[in-house]
């Protein structure tokens, strides 16, 4: 896209696809944790809990808000210490992500879906490794 300004004609360059400032869940595969932005969590209607889905065919996962009853549900809690942000064991997504190649941890773009679901697609994730705190000190 182009566009007209200070009488020069620019490339309008737009955020990288999946911009942080999007809905986004990160999901950490060694901790078999997951953590939902809190647009994520306000676009799914601030749901108790969740059923975790995922396509290796469509290389695509999915979160679909559901009751704290129901069988198949992980519950969301919200981070400690900080202010936004909603943590979910993802233990079966995680094994289910593993067996298919993924590592370290990924955060993946979120957007809702007419059949009412969060889903992202893995071809869009970020791939990025933790590095832990050194321990001790300076030696």
């Amino acid at each position: 896209m182009k566009a007209n300004l200070a009488g020069m004609e620019w490339e309008v360059c737009g955020p990288a696809p999946g911009a942080l400032r999007t809905s986004r869940i990160t999901i950490n595969l060694g901790e078999r944790r997951a953590s939902l932005t809190e647009d994520a969590y306000n676009a799914a209607g601030k749901p108790d809990a969740v059923v975790l889905l995922y396509s290796a065919e469509h290389k695509t996962i999915g979160l679909r808000p559901v009751p704290a009853s129901d069988p198949m549900s992980v519950l969301l809690s919200h981070s400690k210490g900080r202010t936004t942000g909603h943590q979910l064991s993802s233990g079966g997504l995680v094994r289910r992500m593993k067996s298919d190649g993924y590592t370290g941890s990924i955060s993946v773009p979120l957007q809702w879906h007419p059949d009412g679901l969060l889903w992202g697609d893995l071809t869009m994730a970020t791939k990025f490794q933790r590095k832990s705190q050194a321990k001790g000190g300076v030696v």
